[in-house]
Parts: C-alpha cells; structure tokens; sequence
C-alpha cells in the first residue's frame, strides 16, 4: 500500500508529494485479529487499507455503511469507544482511533456477546477455583 502526503519543502519554496510505502502483511501483525475481536485501518471514506482479510485490501472494499465509520468523521475526538449494531443489527463494541490528523482511523471492534461470554466463564472460573481453595483449606467441619 502506498501513502501520499503534502509536503511543502522549505528550501526550494515549492509544494512536493512524499510517497510512503509499505507491505500491508506486516502491518497486520499489529493491529491482528485476536480471538475474541478484529481491528483494521480505513481512510476517512471508509476504504479498507489494512485487513487480515487481504480481500477487502484489493477490492478496495468501503466501510461507510457501518455506523462506526459514519461516526468517526463526525467526531471531535480522536479516539471513541461505542455500543454500535453492525449492519445486521448485531451489537459490537468499537474502540476507533484516530491517526494522522484524523484522516485514517484504527477500529477495533468485539461483539457484545463474546465480551459477556467471556466475563461469565471468568466469573465460573474464579468461583470454582475459590470453592476447591474453600474446601481443601478444610474450613468445613463436619459434625
């Protein structure tokens, strides 16, 4: 993928175009997709700039239907978190960030339902776990 910036070089008084390029693969080992949630970079229509799905990548695919990509061109911050259903009406938490003066943002989003699922068997673990301290701790008596 290859990004250009503005650049107004201050020894020759003229207006340039800096290219920087990079190779997306290694790019996506930091922003990866975990088990639980995915992230990507889009630009501020909404185009797919890094994905672990490279498809999205070379089809150019655009986001602007999802509602965390119509709300981080509104916002005044550079980093949000929302409740947002996606376009099936699924609920996800999106974590969005902003970069580079606002103009590509990460966004990393988790279903609502994996973030529960996952504090419940949380909460069963450490339950089992302190009832088998409980009991080995031989603080039960038996009369």
């Amino acid at each position: 993928i290859c990004i250009l910036f503005p650049h107004y070089n201050s020894l020759t008084n003229q207006e340039e175009i800096v290219a920087v390029a990079f190779d997306t693969r290694k790019y996506m080992d930091i922003i990866s997709t975990g088990s639980y949630n995915a992230s990507f970079l889009v630009n501020l229509d909404g185009d797919v700039l890094l994905h672990s799905d490279m498809d999205k990548i070379l089809s150019a695919e655009n986001l602007s239907y999802l509602k965390a990509v119509q709300i981080m061109g509104t916002s005044k911050f550079s980093s949000t978190q929302n409740l947002l259903p996606d376009e099936n009406g699924e609920m996800w938490y999106y974590a969005i960030n902003g970069i580079i003066n606002n103009n590509m943002f990460v966004i990393t989003c988790v279903r609502q339902k994996d973030v529960f699922t996952t504090i419940n068997h949380i909460t069963y673990r450490i339950a089992a776990i302190s009832l088998a301290i409980f009991f080995k701790s031989g603080s039960i008596n038996f009369l």
